[in-house]
């Protein structure tokens, strides 16, 4: 029952977030003005995609980095030396200001002003 719960709670903010950027791209004007969806349909991928960049760079913000132990394989021996073996906050960083980046030049390209 509580797996249901959670699931029915996780799948309403993806269904108000859908519904906010539909409101936001103009979900209205084609029923206003006759013209197809398809403008709408990609401005709320535009919208998804920079919120999934903010996220990426929200994650890298908030990784804690824990010093661990990794294998380091010199002279075909067996050392291990503790250090950061993971970088993923810098992949998180990366792709963020990527998926931004992206997203903010479909933004520019839809409205005419390149």
């Amino acid at each position: 029952m509580a797996s249901t719960a959670l699931l029915m709670r996780s799948s309403f903010k993806f269904v108000y977030l859908a519904a906010f950027f539909a409101l936001l791209s103009g979900v209205f004007h084609p029923f206003l003005t006759g013209s197809s969806f398809g403008i709408v349909i990609v401005g709320i991928m535009v919208l998804f995609a920079g919120l999934a960049g903010t996220v990426l760079l929200y994650r890298a913000a908030t990784l804690e980095r824990k010093p661990g132990v990794f294998l380091n394989l010199e002279d075909n021996l067996l050392s291990y030396k503790a250090g950061h073996s993971d970088n993923r906050q810098a992949i998180f960083l990366a792709g963020g200001f990527i998926l931004i980046a992206i997203s903010l030049m479909y933004i520019y390209q839809l409205t005419g002003r390149i």
